[in-house]
C-alpha cells in the first residue's frame, strides 16, 4: 500500500470516528441533537466521507453520506437562525421527548 492508500484509509477511520463518536455521546446522552456539537461532529464526518466515496465512485456510499451531511448542515443552519434573532419564548428549541410507541 502506497504512502497515498494510507493517508486515504486514516482519514477515512478519523471521519467515521467523527460520526461515530456523535452517535455515541446521543446514545450516552453526552450529547444534545439540537446542538452544534453534534450537529458539526455529523456534517463533518459526513462531508468527508462523502468526498472520499465520490473520488472512488461508490454511489450508494456517496448518497447516504452526502444526505446525511445535508441534513446536519440544515441543523446548523437552523441553529444559527434561530440565534440571530431575538429571543422570545415562542421561538426557545426544545428538545422533544420521543413518542412511545405501544
Amino acid at each position: 500500500m502506497d504512502n497515498v492508500a494510507v493517508s486515504s484509509q486514516a482519514i477515512q477511520i478519523a471521519a467515521g470516528v467523527l460520526v461515530v463518536s456523535a452517535f455515541a455521546g446521543l446514545q450516552l446522552k453526552l450529547l444534545d441533537p439540537y446542538r452544534v456539537p453534534y450537529l458539526a461532529l455529523n456534517l463533518v464526518g459526513t462531508a468527508v466521507l462523502t468526498a472520499i466515496a465520490t473520488g472512488d465512485e461508490q454511489f450508494g456510499f456517496m448518497l447516504t453520506n452526502g444526505v446525511w451531511a445535508v441534513v446536519s448542515l440544515l441543523g446548523l443552519l437552523r441553529l444559527a437562525r434561530h440565534r440571530a434573532r431575538p429571543q422570545r419564548p415562542e421561538d426557545v428549541i426544545e428538545p422533544q421527548a420521543p413518542r412511545r410507541r405501544g
